[in-house]
């Protein structure tokens, strides 16, 4: 047997708080240590070395909650029946009635306590307690006085105890002394008058010292020894109730003091007046008119609301009252008065705002209070953007270190409803245009399908031409396509309504300990060694990966992030416990099912149709500030002429140009962009023939996050779609081309790589490609090299 202290399932259970049998049922997975007697039979024992992990963990937390050395001082003398300071017989009324009150607004909540989860137990018992004592508690608050009861309470479950309901600090009840036997027929009339009891009025103390002091002459006229008579009538005005003095000894006090003023002045009662109010010269504070103050609060509010600055100002200045100078005739204007500050001080709190702007006060003042239970998941999506506080570097020929260190921008797309994330964007860029928006759209109908509408921010969200297209007198059919021809959207007018700011806040919570961590607020939280490494990864002094996350590194991560998220539990009204992933499969609702397009439709979704002029440049498509220009053969052939222009946002390498109905639909490749200054043959080559696009263009990456959606999700949550037959034809033509044009560029690149493997600088001459292709496969098959050819 071990020397080490014993305790019982009962002993453990009451330190640790919870139920005996639960824990009793935990501990059988570990070999007890030893048996004791408990009430005459034997009970399993366990030391504390002998507990499982998690039991020993919390013992732990309790000792440094509750201040014991260790869990053996805890178990030992921390499971005692906690006890009031004072008996119950010797507390104040009031305390008692409060504490009765208090156990019938717990006493349903605790009778569920191992029954209801958490936030159930919470929302039943505000509404308890508010009907027990008629008002309101916050959240805090009545977990404050929850978790106060069950630690007094120790694990016993003795909810019934009246001394778990008692407030931390208690008064004593008040024992009214026996008046004494002298006659008080004198000062008994003066107490009746009184009318409130716990403050008598300063006219109705002198009335009661006047009347103490004409009883003190009496009995002492009837021979009473004069200290033995101050102390009855002392003892009589501490026994009854009306408050003369807080204390005892503050009542002996004045009474000797008013006594002397009463003998000095000849006995009238003007000299027991309290006197302390005229003499402190509190009365000659000038009175500061509303114009005063409004003139004060408009001075602070121009000063950034610093009230010291706007008083001294205006003392300067000359703009207070003469009432005022003459007051404060010996000081300079240095500190403010503090019923000056008091006045001021909540006046400017609340015009602040306002002086800052409508829109500010808006920010800050009441939200609208909103109910998620009539709405289902996959009803509403947002995204909003976020430049991410951590740093990271990917590859970039046109820096001089060849790397380029960013933050880039982030756009996660959730589900309203749930705040599940359904996917997100991570672009390399400082900023970011609405071809990135439309892509995470289409990136989204891939995965899960539209919604019924998105919800944005403004801005570039709103004024895109991508997403709420271009409306003239032809009408919507013959005009610039956009998202809002396609699913609904919604614009958010102040940061407050758009609940994914929630969680890119959460999301920023896993980031703090990430390398290149600059903080949220980078000019006030950045570590100085950011700044540091960046210029030296720049100018080549450092190894980028020793200090940021590459970019694929920073994908996997941000995917990490994500799907942690989606499998967090989160309080709230929109979770309640659950997951976001769990909340938004238990609310799918078939009326409200998700779209998504059929293959020979998806070409309205990714396609957009913009009517445009050919010039001598060819066809170009502006969107934002960037500009996309495409020639080829059908651009020369309709030079001048207005046609419609279908480009696909996710691959802007092409586009198709048709007649102004739909017809005569052609293919163009993107012009080449070839380096003014070091551009080799071929790529001049390629450039003047337009037989390929060199064109470089930024790709955004995805990385799909793992959604195990169930067999029914797809089967049941899209909404049917038809086509008709001319968007059908339509498709199926730009289908055709694109093939096309994927299988001729398919043929040129692997002429090239054949040439770059014997040794050849060459370029096909227009029209010739086939025969080009075939000579270089035969020199590959006779594997003659470059040299060779040279000679002859």
């Amino acid at each position: 047997m071990t020397d080490a202290p014993q305790f019982t399932a009962s002993q453990i259970a009451a330190a640790l708080g919870r139920k005996r049998g639960a824990v009793y049922r935990e501990l059988r997975q570990a070999t007890p240590s030893s048996k004791v007697i408990v009430s005459g039979r034997e009970a399993d024992a366990w030391d504390v070395a002998s507990l499982p992990e998690k039991h020993r963990r919390q013992l732990w937390e309790i000792c440094d909650k509750r201040s014991f050395k260790s869990p053996e001082t805890l178990l030992q003398h921390g499971t005692e029946r906690w006890e009031p300071k004072l008996a119950l017989s010797r507390i104040a009324p009031h305390h008692i009635n409060k504490a009765q009150r208090t156990m019938a607004a717990f006493n349903e909540v605790l009778g569920l306590i191992d029954q209801r989860p958490w936030y159930d137990l919470r929302s039943l018992g505000l509404v308890e307690y508010k009907r027990v004592f008629g008002h309101s508690v916050s959240s805090k608050q009545w977990e404050r006085i929850f978790e106060r009861i069950l630690e007094r309470d120790g694990g016993r479950y003795e909810f019934n105890r009246l001394e778990l309901y008692l407030d931390d600090n208690l008064s004593p009840k008040i024992t009214v002394p026996k008046p004494s036997a002298f006659d008080a027929g004198l000062i008994r009339p003066a107490l009746d008058l009184v009318e409130i009891k716990e403050k008598p009025t300063p006219r109705e103390l002198q009335y009661i010292w006047a009347k103490s002091f004409e009883a003190l002459d009496f009995l002492i006229s009837q021979g009473k020894k004069p200290r033995r008579a101050k102390r009855e009538i002392i003892d009589y005005l501490d026994g009854q109730e009306v408050c003369i003095s807080k204390s005892r000894l503050s009542l002996e006090q004045q009474f000797r003091t008013k006594n002397k003023l009463w003998i000095e002045a000849g006995r009238i009662s003007s000299a027991l007046a309290d006197a302390r109010k005229g003499n402190s010269g509190a009365h000659r504070f000038p009175k500061l008119s509303e114009h005063t103050i409004g003139k004060l609060c408009s001075r602070a509010l121009s000063c950034g609301g610093r009230i010291q600055q706007a008083w001294r100002e205006l003392w300067d200045e000359g703009e207070l009252p003469p009432a005022v100078y003459e007051f404060y005739a010996s000081s300079n204007g240095d500190r403010v008065p503090a019923k000056v500050r008091k006045a001021v001080t909540h006046e400017v709190m609340r015009m602040q705002k306002w002086h800052q702007g409508p829109k500010k006060a808006k920010l800050d003042g009441p939200k609208l209070v909103r109910n998620w239970e009539s709405m289902p998941s996959g009803c509403q999506f947002q995204s909003d953007d976020l430049t991410p506080p951590v740093y990271f570097w990917i590859e970039d020929e046109t820096e001089k270190s060849g790397v380029r260190v960013t933050r880039g921008q982030f756009f996660p797309w959730i589900d309203t409803r749930s705040t599940f994330i359904i996917d997100f964007q991570l672009i390399p860029e400082k900023a970011y245009s609405s071809l990135d928006i439309l892509r995470g759209i289409i990136r989204v109908h891939d995965v899960v399908g539209l919604p019924e509408e998105f919800y944005f921010e403004r801005g570039i969200w709103e004024k895109s031409l991508l997403i709420k297209g271009r409306r003239d007198e032809r009408g919507i059919q013959d005009t610039v396509y956009g998202l809002e021809s396609i699913v609904r959207i919604k614009h958010a007018l102040d940061p407050s309504a758009k609940v994914v700011e929630r969680v890119l806040g959460s999301l920023q919570n896993y980031m703090e300990r990430d390398r290149g961590y600059a903080g949220r607020n980078e000019r006030e939280d950045c570590p100085e060694h950011i700044q540091r490494w960046i210029r030296e990864v720049q100018t080549g002094k450092r190894d980028p990966s020793e200090c940021f996350y590459h970019y694929e590194e920073w994908l996997t991560k941000l995917k990490e992030y994500c799907e942690r998220y989606n499998q967090t539990p989160r309080e709230g009204k929109q979770c309640q416990g659950k997951t976001p992933w769990e909340t938004f499969m238990a609310n799918l609702s078939p009326q409200h099912p998700l779209t998504k397009l059929r293959d020979e439709a998806r070409h309205i979704l990714s396609t957009h149709r913009r009517e445009i002029t050919i010039n001598s440049q060819g066809a170009t498509i502006a969107i934002g500030r960037q500009k996309f220009v495409y020639r080829g053969e059908a651009t020369g052939r309709r030079e001048g002429e207005k046609v419609l222009a279908w480009f696909d946002p996710e691959n802007m390498d092409s586009i198709f140009i048709s007649d102004l109905d739909n017809k005569n639909i052609e293919i163009v490749e993107r012009a080449a962009e070839v380096s003014a200054f070091n551009a080799s043959d071929e790529e001049l080559a390629a450039a003047s023939a337009q037989a390929k696009a060199h064109a470089r263009h930024a790709r955004i990456r995805y990385r799909d996050l793992t959604h195990q959606f169930p067999e029914e999700f797809h089967q049941r949550q899209y909404r049917k779609n038809w086509v008709d037959l001319a968007t059908r034809e339509t498709s199926e033509a730009m289908e055709r081309l694109r093939e096309e044009s994927q299988k001729e560029t398919r043929k040129k690149k692997r002429s090239q790589r054949t040439a770059r493997k014997i040794g050849v600088r060459t370029t096909a001459a227009p029209g010739r490609e086939d025969l080009h292709r075939e000579g270089l496969a035969e020199l590959e098959n006779l594997g003659i090299p470059a040299a060779d050819l040279d000679e002859l």
